[in-house]
């Protein structure tokens, strides 16, 4: 089992921690309204984690940037399909991010930054890799509507910067804890930290500072900018209240009686009051004056005017009650149809509307309603007034009820159309009961409460509050850029202090190491040559032209079995016998022949001798070494004995194979013995049927010709005569065409098994002809066959391989299955799979196979009646043919006493195995014509 490494887990897990921690703080200082800050140290930290300890810190990245951004997509109004895909993509732009920063890093630049060189390289490095996060998450949003266009360039230009000032700053303070080489970031720690830490301490307390007194300024104007808003609408309401009140008393005074009249007063009020839906006049009616006031309706003002009745949103003909307002004249009236003819006592808001109206005698305004002349049901308010004649008792009925219809919408959106409001967003709400507040319109989305103000209105009697909010736009129109500027130029200025403390820091370094560098090279070389020499799995020595060891390496000392100490000055024909050239002629010939061959191999057919005194082959190779003081040999020794050994398995190898080659023939032939003698078996029969018969007739004639000759032949005795020779050459031809058919079938078999042609040929007929040659055997064994395949399924392959694959498994079946056994019964069957393969299915219900047997069944020479007769090739045969010639596979299942199934599967159209192989699609037929003959 592989041991854990919790070392990478615990790693990205503690990226990803950092990551989300300084995110968060970062993130707390983003230029409203958008996604980006001018520092973001986790792009720094991320950084220098992966430069340092690879790519496989970039899962902590891409999960600390996802779960940075979906925290605070939750934060802000909770998470959403939309937030989730842009928290990932940012995520994996950010990711990307540090991929592409650190492949360039690791081209240009090393972990320790230690020369002028790599610090330039690393201050343009940065800012061209922040150009992707801030390129790939800006567009994404903006295209996933979460960023608007008028913000684009300002989220990009803060998201570039705010990735390259925390580049620039948090990436060497993290080299400081984390970097390599650990010395020289160790020594670097008081020059880099304390500067870098001072300097961004002092920028963010100054931009905290500039901040906070900016957002002062900013709450201050939206304050004011809110109170004008709640000022203009109660200045509109109570002009409303005003211009209503004066109608009402003017009313009469100026004799209005017709609805022209009536329109031009309402159109001086409805010119430049867009939001005023309509005015209208509703008279007060009694039930008794209903039918004379609908008959004057019908005569002044439509011709199908009647008092309506507005319930459940529907409007009908009204019900007969004691008293009646009815809407009569109403400007303009196109668009209003509705309202003409309708009660405004049938709707409890209504209903409780003029109730007011009538205690107070001032306009009085109605909870808000859905108006009935609008199709989408835009919410409005009614501003009813009294109209008392001037004869009129202090408690006498009014002589009808002006009525103003504000739409609320569009009350507030012309009110917010002023450029001095552009960019609030307000909330109108009802709160004439406090426990149940009436929203009447809002278009607040993400305000923040505290960035709120909330103003007290009042309309008709009724109270209202109106709450105003900054919108984006209104964010974006009054951000104040002195801190951001501040903070950025700063942080900057930091990162480049930084920079400059990095190539200070570089350039003494580089002296330092350099004078360590030169000193380490020497002891280097001279090491790095006994390192490679060690290492080397030959024998390397070095022998001086005297013959004499000069040095030899840790494999020398294996193969010869010396101790490094005693080799020194041995002898090298002690370790080579080199014969009565001697050492150094021997070696100076070796290294002549291979200069002047370089390809030509070198000495093979050397012996070296070891310490114990054993000899083993060796190759060995020698060159000369010419220096100016000395001379001498190189010589690499190369031990043979595990090729010679390996040589000999393989000759091993081969014999054996050949020797497989020549069982599986025997097998072949083997094989075929039997279908010889199962054929001689089956020829007897009705070869000596046709002799007895022939004898027999033979006989009879004889006897008839005697009778004939002596006395004469009865009509009745020829007549019997006659029957019996008949039923003779009856005998004797269905004998002889039986023999004709056995004959045919074995040169069918005979045929495929020797010459083994691919062929076109039945299955059936080829499955048939084959297993009629073992009838005998399986009488003898008292086994039953059956079988059943379909007409007409034709294959094209190895007829031959297919019969012998039959004969394999028949004479398996015979010698393994049924043994013990007095009876026993095989079923062949054959289907078709497909249009392009064909399943065969041989089954006995013998005594079956245990696990351990199954498993090697297919295995050569392996056989369970070792030393019985059986070879143990028969099924490996069978497997190798199956494979093999038949291009098919061939499965084997089995349990003890539950008998054994052979399942192959074959292609209808095998493929060719042999260049030689000739197809052969009509042997049959001059099998059969052989036979033709022979009858």
């Amino acid at each position: 089992m592989r041991h854990f490494d919790a070392w990478p887990v615990l790693a990205n897990l503690t990226l990803a921690l950092l990551y989300v921690l300084f995110g968060r703080f970062a993130l707390l200082q983003a230029v409203p309204p958008g996604y980006a800050t001018l520092i973001f140290f986790p792009a720094g930290i991320a950084f220098a984690a992966v430069i340092t300890y690879g790519p496989r810190l970039l899962p902590g990245v891409a999960l600390g940037a996802v779960l940075l951004n979906l925290g605070m997509g939750a934060h802000d109004g909770g998470l959403t399909a939309v937030k989730v895909a842009a928290a990932v993509i940012v995520g994996a732009a950010s990711t990307l991010q540090v991929l592409v920063g650190t492949r360039l890093f690791q081209r240009w630049c090393t972990t320790s930054l230690a020369t002028g060189k790599e610090v330039l390289s690393f201050l343009i490095i940065i800012p061209a890799t922040c150009l992707v996060a801030s390129s790939v998450s800006v567009v994404s949003l903006y295209l996933m509507h979460v960023v608007h266009a008028d913000s684009m360039l300002s989220n990009w230009i803060f998201w570039w910067a705010g990735d390259t000032i925390g580049v620039m700053v948090a990436a060497p303070l993290s080299w400081l804890a984390i970097g390599t080489p650990l010395r020289l970031w160790k020594r670097r720690r008081w020059l880099l930290a304390l500067p870098l830490c001072i300097c961004s301490l002092a920028f963010i307390f100054m931009y905290t500072k500039v901040s906070a007194l900016e957002q002062q300024q900013q709450q201050h104007q939206f304050v004011l900018n809110a109170q004008q808003v709640s000022d203009v609408f109660q200045y509109q309401f109570s002009e409303h209240e005003r211009l209503l009140y004066a109608m009402g008393s003017l009313f009469y005074q100026s004799q209005i009686t017709t609805p022209e009249n009536f329109a031009r007063m309402a159109r001086s009020y409805l010119d430049n009051r867009p939001e005023l839906r309509l005015i209208s006049w509703a008279p007060y009616v009694t039930r008794t004056q209903r039918p004379e006031f609908e008959r004057w309706a019908q005569s002044t003002i439509t011709s199908d005017f009647t008092v309506r009745q507005l319930s459940d949103g529907k409007i009908s003909a009204s019900h007969e009650r004691e008293r009646y307002f009815v809407t009569s004249y109403i400007e303009p009236l196109a668009g209003n149809e509705r309202v003409l003819g309708l009660d405004m006592l049938s709707e409890p808001v209504r209903a409780a509307m003029v109730r007011n109206a009538m205690a107070g005698r001032r306009p009085t305004a109605s909870e808000p309603i859905a108006l009935v002349q609008e199709q989408h049901k835009q919410a409005g308010v009614l501003l009813a007034q009294m109209v008392y004649p001037s004869h009129a008792a202090p408690d006498g009925m009014p002589a009808g009820m002006l009525v103003a219809v504000l739409q609320v919408e569009q009350y507030v959106k012309l009110a917010l159309a002023q450029p001095a409001f552009s960019g609030l967003e307000i909330k109108l709400e009802d709160i004439t009961s406090p426990s149940h507040p009436n929203l009447m319109f809002n278009s607040i989305e993400h305000s923040k409460e505290f960035e709120q103000v909330k103003r007290p209105l009042a309309l008709g009697g009724r109270n209202y509050q109106i709450t105003v909010a900054p919108s984006e736009a209104y964010t974006r129109a009054h951000q104040g850029w002195q801190s951001w500027g501040a903070l950025g130029s700063g942080m900057a200025l930091t990162g480049l202090l930084g920079a400059f403390l990095l190539l200070i820091s570089a350039q003494r370094e580089q002296i330092e190491g350099l004078v360590i560098e030169r000193t380490r090279e020497l002891h280097e070389r001279e090491a790095r040559l006994k390192a490679i020499l060690d290492e080397a799995a030959d024998a390397i020595l070095t022998v001086g032209r005297n013959g004499r060891l000069v040095s030899a390496n840790a494999a020398s000392e294996r193969l010869f079995g010396y101790p490094g100490t005693r080799m020194a000055a041995m002898s090298f024909e002690t370790l080579v016998p080199c014969g009565e050239a001697g050492a150094s002629k021997l070696l100076e010939d070796l290294a002549r022949h291979l200069r002047a061959s370089p390809g030509a191999e070198g000495g093979d057919d050397m012996f070296g001798r070891r310490a114990d005194g054993a000899a083993f082959p060796v190759a060995m190779a020698a060159s000369l070494v010419e220096l100016p003081e000395e001379s001498f040999f190189v010589c690499i020794v190369h031990d043979l004995s595990e090729e010679r050994r390996a040589q000999q398995k393989i000759l091993a190898l081969e014999a054996l194979k050949q020797t497989q080659n020549d069982l599986v023939m025997a097998e072949k032939m083997a094989s075929l013995g039997s279908l010889v003698a199962g054929i001689a078996h089956e020829l007897n029969t009705p070869i000596g049927n046709s002799l007895l018969a022939a004898t027999a007739l033979a006989g009879r004639v004889n006897q008839f010709q005697e009778t004939l000759n002596e006395s004469g032949v009865r009509r009745s005795e020829l007549q019997d005569h006659l029957n019996e020779s008949s039923h003779a050459c009856e005998m004797i031809s269905g004998s002889l065409h039986r023999v004709a058919d056995l004959i045919s079938t074995f040169k069918q078999v005979a045929v495929d098994q020797t010459i083994d042609q691919r062929r076109s040929f039945d299955l059936k007929a080829v499955c048939a002809s084959t297993l009629a040659t073992h009838a005998t055997a399986l009488r003898r064994a008292n086994c039953e066959l059956s079988w059943s395949m379909p007409e007409g399924l034709i294959m094209h392959s190895y007829a031959g391989s297919l019969s012998q694959v039959l004969n394999s498994l028949v004479n398996n079946a015979l010698l393994h299955a049924f043994n013990g056994r007095a009876s026993g019964s095989i079923r062949v069957s054959a289907r078709a799979l497909d249009l392009e393969s064909v399943e065969l299915v041989f089954k006995d219900d013998g005594i079956g196979m245990p696990p351990e047997i199954l498993r090697r069944v297919f295995d050569p020479f392996f056989t369970t009646k070792l030393g019985q007769g059986s070879s143990g090739l028969g099924m490996n045969i069978v497997y190798n043919l199956v494979t093999g010639m038949l291009g098919g596979r061939i499965v084997l299942e089995s349990e003890p006493g539950q008998g054994t199934s052979a399942i192959i599967t074959m292609p209808l159209k095998s493929a060719a195995r042999s260049a030689g192989a000739s197809e052969v699609s009509n042997i049959g037929d001059s099998v059969e014509m052989d036979v033709d003959k022979m009858r």
